[in-house]
């Protein structure tokens, strides 16, 4: 069964006691809405423009958290830029 980015990352921090975030979460579906890579303004900009209360400090620390959870991979350009975008293997979760 396929759950959208939201219901796993809920899942994953219940099942492990971690705080949930709304914030998380939000950074969490613009990629999810999207399905291309984009970088942390690019998300910051998207959450702007649907009135979404967030700095783009927060939306790092969000995509850190995902990253280093396996929610989302993180790629260099080749203009030093990180790029974000969401893992799709489920089993990357564990």
């Amino acid at each position: 069964m396929m759950y959208n980015i939201n219901n796993r990352i809920d899942t994953y921090c219940i099942e492990r006691g971690i705080r949930k975030s709304i914030k998380r979460n939000q950074v969490a579906t613009v990629l999810e809405r999207i399905h291309e890579s984009m970088d942390a303004e690019q998300v910051w900009l998207l959450l702007k423009k649907n009135h979404f209360q967030i700095s783009i400090g927060a939306v790092y620390q969000a995509l850190n958290w995902l990253v280093e959870h396996g929610f989302v991979e993180k790629h260099i350009q080749a203009d030093r830029k990180f790029i974000y975008y969401l893992t799709t293997k489920e089993s990357e979760l564990s």
